[in-house]
């Protein structure tokens, strides 16, 4: 008898889906909560107030004290003090002398600064100046325009923060010399503490040698930030920056999404994850657009036999679904 032995032959199946693991790292916003100081002035900074020494000569001219508000060369805008030669109306500054220069917006609304050293007794002047709102921004300017001479601001601190030491003619091509102070708020009152050092031989000008310590508050700028569809950016809309100051922006895709380009003011930057606006002097757009991840879906057959995708296409999205029929060829089953 034949025996008719059929062999069957086992077609298997293999779908290899391909995914794409993403890491992120977020940059989150960093704001500084201590001064920095940069050489020159903000000319854009609304002064609001300040103190000025004036013809600092080493005791034997006539010397002023001008406090108030901008501009304090107009008589209008301060109260004054002389201090004369030897025994005249407050006497004289010596060489060192240690300066406090106060505001207090809710207990005395006035400025207020305080002159103390071995000779001659503490000496204090007050300016009423009244709330004046917001105050950010503390410029420094120091001059010693006589050859061989130098006028210092040492050891000087805003509300506890060390600020350093200020001499001129100081490493600067300047005659009037200027620095400026940001990134903190003291509108809720303020202390600028330092000794005012003069080295021998000033010259008697009211203009060859100064200690000017001004305060005011910075413009504000806007950034406008935007985000397309498949992700966001923070912090997003109008954000408000004070002058100078910096501003980090973060961008962050949804699953299944990437960052396609960010543009800064229309310019792209790149598919960048974060983009930091450093020392801001006007306003500025930033906007990340963003495209889904595209995947791709491979079908290996072993033996003989299809299978059919539906729908068909070269490539998928995140989350797309797609149905897989697997047919074997004739003679050969799964």
């Amino acid at each position: 008898m034949n025996q008719l032995i059929t062999n069957r032959k086992m077609l298997a199946v293999f779908v290899v889906v391909i995914f794409a693991l993403s890491v992120l790292l977020v940059a989150l916003p960093v704001r500084a909560d201590a001064p920095t100081v940069n050489t020159g002035y903000l000319a854009s900074a609304s002064l609001k107030g300040g103190v000025r020494f004036r013809a600092l000569d080493s005791g034997t001219s006539n010397q002023f004290l001008f406090l108030g508000k901008p501009d304090l060369g107009q008589s209008g805008n301060r109260v004054q003090a002389t201090f004369y030669g030897t025994g005249g109306q407050y006497n004289y500054l010596p060489a060192s002398n240690h300066i406090i220069f106060t505001y207090d917006p809710l207990a005395t609304p006035s400025l207020q600064v305080v002159i103390s050293a071995s000779r001659p007794q503490p000496y204090s002047l007050a300016y009423p100046l009244g709330d004046v709102g917001t105050l950010n921004y503390l410029q420094l300017t120091v001059a010693a325009r006589a050859a061989g001479t130098t006028v210092s601001f040492t050891g000087v601190t805003l509300n506890g923060h060390p600020l350093g030491d200020f001499t001129a003619p100081a490493a600067l091509p300047c005659t009037f010399c200027n620095w400026y102070v940001t990134g903190l708020d003291f509108t809720s009152g303020f202390t600028v503490e330092g000794d005012l050092e003069l080295s021998t031989g000033q010259p008697s000008s009211a203009e060859l040698n100064r200690l000017e310590i001004d305060v005011g508050a910075l413009p504000e700028y806007t950034i406008t930030a935007s985000a397309g569809s498949g992700g966001s950016i923070s912090p997003s809309g109008a954000v408000s920056v004070n002058c100078g100051d910096s501003q980090t922006f973060t961008i962050t895709p949804d699953t299944g999404y990437h960052i396609s380009d960010v543009l800064v003011d229309d310019s792209s930057v790149g598919a960048v994850s974060s983009y930091t606006f450093s020392a801001v002097d006007k306003d500025h757009t930033i906007a990340a657009t963003f495209t889904q991840d595209e995947y791709t879906l491979t079908v290996t057959v072993v033996g003989s036999g299809s299978v059919a995708k539906d729908p068909l296409k070269d490539t998928y999205h995140y989350g797309d679904v797609v149905s897989l029929t697997a047919t074997a060829s004739p003679g050969w089953t799964f």
